[in-house]
């Protein structure tokens, strides 16, 4: 089985290292990958709810604090509060970071919350049935789901193993089984863009697999 939390423990050092490069520069510390493409899609989301709502109440289901250390060259973030989901987090990891306010959750069953913006990270493709979460999460009425760096099927669903890390496997969804789903609780689709599909890192990939970003608004 993966070892989720070692990979979110060193996500922390990271995040260490991207929150000092931003507090003595300008502009933001350059990722790899498509990273940057992602944290901009997130920045955007986040400038469109926050002409909308008040309060912005961001959960990021299934991410870490590097994504949020590397964001506050970006835009301006006061006003919002960001809920991190981390089942394996331990208290004596919890890092404080300028400008930012954050809470990690590992219990998803004592968070009571209303968001108004629910970010997928590149996790929803390791979650077994993620029909389950939108049981317990409560929506404002106004509100964005983002699902960024995820692969999606339009064949039937599918699991493989991922390339570069040992014992991970990806469940590559089926795209409109998701659009659907998601029209039940009114949210519909305003966005889509595709990424590289070498860069989703599936060890056997499928025919009509795509690697995408994708948007959800609440009507």
């Amino acid at each position: 089985m993966y070892n989720w939390k070692n990979y979110n423990n060193k996500k922390l050092s990271l995040a260490k290292y991207f929150d000092a490069y931003n507090n003595d520069n300008l502009f933001n510390y350059v990722e790899n990958s498509y990273y940057n493409h992602t944290r901009d899609i997130f920045c955007i989301c986040l400038l469109l709810s926050k002409k909308k709502i008040k309060k912005v109440k961001v959960f990021d289901y299934g991410s870490n604090i590097a994504t949020l250390s590397n964001i506050k060259n970006k835009i301006e973030i006061k006003g919002v509060d960001f809920y991190i989901f981390d089942p394996f987090f331990e208290k004596k990891n919890l890092i404080k970071f300028d400008k930012i306010k954050f809470k990690i959750i590992n219990n998803l069953s004592n968070f009571n919350k209303k968001i108004n913006f629910l970010n997928f990270g590149s996790s929803l493709q390791y979650i077994s049935n993620y029909k389950d979460i939108f049981k317990k999460i409560n929506f404002e009425k106004k509100s964005i789901i983002l699902i960024t760096a995820t692969p999606f099927t339009i064949n039937k669903t599918y699991s493989s193993s991922q390339s570069n890390h040992k014992d991970l496997i990806q469940i590559v969804n089926n795209f409109y089984e998701l659009v659907n789903f998601l029209k039940r609780y009114n949210f519909n689709l305003v966005f889509k863009s595709s990424i590289d599909i070498n860069l989703a890192k599936i060890k056997n990939k499928k025919k009509n697999t795509f690697f995408l970003n994708l948007i959800f608004q609440k009507n």
